[in-house]
């Protein structure tokens, strides 16, 4: 039966390409594939960079609310998340 899909998982992109995990976390690491996680209420900030009087660039937030549907990766969060750690900023 077909399914329409707005993501496939993983696995499933796996075994259609016919790559290791290795391969696709390759791709996703040198910005060659986007990878998108699946997020039910996580906390999501909104807000702006400023530069300070010494130069250093400070976040500075404007809100934050729960977010539920898939958020991207950037190419840097792929090595941390496949690996099983999430850095914390």
């Amino acid at each position: 039966m077909h399914i329409d899909k707005l993501y496939f998982t993983l696995p499933e992109v796996l075994d259609r390409w016919r790559i290791s995990e290795t391969d696709l976390v390759y791709l996703a690491e040198n910005d060659k594939l986007r990878l998108s996680v699946r997020v039910f209420g996580e906390p999501v900030e909104f807000g702006d960079y400023e530069e300070g009087q010494d130069g250093e660039r400070f976040r500075v937030p404007w809100e934050q609310k729960p977010f539920s549907g898939l958020l991207d990766l950037h190419a840097c969060d792929v090595f941390w998340t496949c690996i099983g750690f999430v850095p914390i900023f």
